[in-house]
């Protein structure tokens, strides 16, 4: 028995294996929520995979769910310890139909002859081997160009978004090292505002629908960034936010001018927060949204 699982091109669980080669499957092995009338046969044995492959693809036939991974778990480095995260997928039977015959077309079986080893070193004439072709025409055609032409991996080249959970360990990281934070009994803090509102519309909203924001939430806002911990703007928590909004105390004389991540978004009452300066504290200023304001950026 054998798994193969075709994912979405923008999947990061394709890095993460390049990277370190640890993935896990998990299975169901006994299906008991169906009606069993046949005592002969189970429903669904257990089964070990001898292998598991991976086809990246970007073609929507492929993946036609079109399901996400998400962050189920994140552990910050220590000195025992290194960084670790787990993202999770979760993968159904496929339904193209030119990938539902009886017989793997990604991995060819082979009898090895006689003489042979079994997987247990056992000697088995009957041994089989499994052999993955590069040249499959199936594995060398996973990937459609901008002019429709079915191309392989190799051939394509991958336009990668930074995921939620990057994007705000940046901005995290960003605001630490250009600027002064506030310090309220618990350390340097952010407000939720002057993280999030750095987001453009399409990231907020991904974040939001798509990846596990609250798994991030629990590991981004606690301090696992340069110990910065990202804080509700509670009114009376702390004078500078009840003033200004903002744990952005001042700008720290090294930093650019622009901001790689700058504020995207108005306040409640429908104000901008303007950065303090290197002399000068944060200020308010009238809101402009992108031209034009329906587009996404």
């Amino acid at each position: 028995m054998s798994t193969t699982t075709i994912i979405q091109l923008r999947q990061q669980e394709a890095d993460y294996v390049d990277s370190n080669g640890d993935l896990f499957l998990e299975q169901t092995d006994i299906l008991l929520d169906s009606p069993k009338e046949n005592k002969t046969l189970p429903l669904l044995t257990r089964q070990y995979p001898w292998y598991i492959l991976l086809y990246p693809s970007n073609k929507p036939e492929n993946n036609p769910f079109n399901s996400k991974s998400q962050i189920t778990d994140y552990t910050t480095s220590s000195k025992d310890s290194p960084e670790t995260m787990t993202r999770q997928l979760k993968t159904t039977t496929t339904i193209i139909p030119t990938l539902r015959n009886k017989y793997n077309q990604f991995i060819s079986v082979n009898l090895v002859g006689q003489g042979a080893l079994d997987v247990f070193e056992i000697e088995d004439n009957d041994a089989r081997i499994n052999k993955l072709n590069l040249d499959n025409t199936l594995i060398n055609s996973g990937y459609t160009d901008s002019e429709g032409n079915k191309i392989a991996a190799s051939q394509f080249t991958a336009n990668r978004q930074k995921t939620g959970f990057r994007l705000l360990s940046e901005i995290i990281k960003s605001l630490d090292t250009n600027y002064l934070l506030g310090l309220n009994g618990i350390g340097k803090s952010l407000t939720e505002f002057d993280v999030l509102s750095r987001l453009t519309l399409r990231q907020f909203n991904k974040l939001f629908k798509i990846e596990n924001f609250r798994q991030m939430k629990r590991t981004l806002f606690n301090g696992s960034v340069n110990e910065v911990k990202v804080v509700p703007a509670t009114k009376y928590s702390d004078a500078k936010i009840f003033v200004n909004k903002t744990q952005l105390v001042r700008k720290k004389s090294a930093a650019p001018e622009q901001d790689e991540f700058p504020e995207r978004k108005s306040t409640n009452f429908g104000r901008t927060i303007v950065p303090p300066t290197t002399e000068e504290s944060p200020t308010f200023d009238s809101f402009i949204p992108p031209a034009p304001p329906t587009a996404l950026p």
